[in-house]
């Protein structure tokens, strides 16, 4: 275990970069789809099947992962990960037709889903529970800035060359990732030193299907649809809306990674230091983004700045939720045996919601306009909220049960 300040500094900045890599490697084809749609002369419902297809074999991979994770080193899991990303990158400027690049994508989210279970096994094995809380935020910067840096970089790319330099850079950054993995994440040995030979089996293997845990992933699932949903699909919604370049509609998407960091930290600092029920810190951050959707949904056609604030502000509170419910969660759900497995269950709803979300937006947009797109955001969130204020009792009791 780190115990030493700087060791910890650097293990957690190593493993923000890793996220940093992972999320380069994955919203880069999101981020360039309305230039992708121009250029190929293909429709949105087209070439978004390899989205859809890459949220679903995330979401099962996840189920994989953790249990893997808990069974297989999970440093060699993730470097496996990262290996097959950053190749699968280097493939997609070379597909011939959006059938081959949605079979590369979809790989490409199974091969993505080999990063945060493990990831997150590593830090608690690495890091005393007290330090992984106060720390575990800091790491999930590395999927903001990731998507800030690709915001900036696509149009820059586009410009210069086209949609097929973002993946070639993208692939290059995943393989500096690769190496850096493997240099410098610390070695560890799987044990689990909570656990006794006369510990009783019943003690020794925790529950891990409970009324909560159903509870938190039908949040997570509605956290899903609105994150990726609005991350994905804000620069056509501007686009087509508005009618602005593609360009300028990518980068408008700068705005939602900036306003998430804030909203992460400012999440962070509610539960550490206020609220310490995780599942009340999610219903208030779901009910200021249920405030914004109704918002949305019936003043859109008002002005896009309005719009592009509203949007910021829904994605921003996706964010907190998800670092109640996917990061910190988990590790109050699973004793260490169970980690992995845990992180993997919770993270693997996030993308079911995502799949949704990428099947159900290009449809709804393209037969019944935005305005359904907007209506099926507004929906999710009101669920979300009520499912999580269901929940806040289960959590109470289950932190009352953890302390005896």
């Amino acid at each position: 275990m780190i115990t030493s300040k700087k060791k910890i500094r650097r293990f957690v900045f190593l493993c923000s970069f890793i996220y940093f890599i992972s999320y380069v490697t994955r919203t880069n084809y999101g981020a360039v789809l309305s230039e992708m749609v121009t250029s190929m002369g293909l429709s949105k419902s087209e070439l978004s099947v390899a989205l859809t297809g890459s949220f679903i074999t995330y979401g099962a991979g996840q189920l994989v992962s953790g249990y893997l994770g808990d069974h297989i080193h999970p440093k060699k899991l993730l470097a496996a990960g990262l290996l097959a990303t950053s190749i699968l990158n280097l493939i997609i400027p070379i597909c011939p037709n959006a059938s081959m690049m949605a079979v590369v994508w979809c790989i490409n989210g199974f091969a993505q889903s080999f990063m945060w279970p493990p990831l997150v096994k590593t830090m608690l094995m690495l890091l005393s529970f007290e330090d992984y809380e106060a720390k575990v935020v800091n790491v999930g910067y590395g999927s903001s800035i990731g998507t800030i840096f690709v915001y900036l970089v696509a149009p820059l790319c586009i410009l210069i060359s086209g949609w097929k330099l973002m993946f070639l850079l993208s692939s290059l950054l995943g393989f500096v990732g690769l190496f850096v993995w493997i240099r410098y994440c610390p070695s560890f040995t799987l044990i689990y030193p909570e656990r006794t030979m006369t510990a009783e089996p019943k003690k020794r293997t925790q529950k891990l299907i409970t009324p909560l845990l159903v509870i938190a992933v039908i949040g997570i699932l509605m956290q899903g649809i609105l994150r990726d949903g609005v991350t994905t699909y804000m620069p056509s919604f501007i686009s087509e809306t508005y009618h602005l370049s593609n360009e300028i509609s990518i980068l408008t998407g700068v705005l939602l990674p900036v306003f998430s960091l804030v909203c992460t930290k400012m999440a962070a600092r509610l539960h550490l230091k206020h609220i310490p029920n995780l599942l009340v810190c999610a219903a208030l951050f779901f009910s200021i983004g249920t405030g914004a959707a109704v918002l949305l949904y019936f003043y859109y056609q008002s002005a896009p700045i309005l719009s592009v604030v509203l949007l910021v502000v829904i994605n921003a509170c996706m964010h907190g939720i998800n670092l109640m419910l996917i990061s910190y969660l988990p590790a109050k759900l699973a004793d260490r045996e169970h980690l992995s497995t845990m992180a993997g269950l919770t993270n693997s709803f996030a993308y079911v919601g995502s799949a949704v979300s990428t099947y159900l937006i290009p449809m709804a947009a393209e037969t019944a306009g935005w305005s359904a797109t907007l209506f099926i955001w507004a929906a999710a969130s009101v669920i979300g909220t009520a499912v999580c204020v269901l929940g806040i009792p289960f959590y109470r009791s289950k932190m009352k049960k953890s302390a005896v």
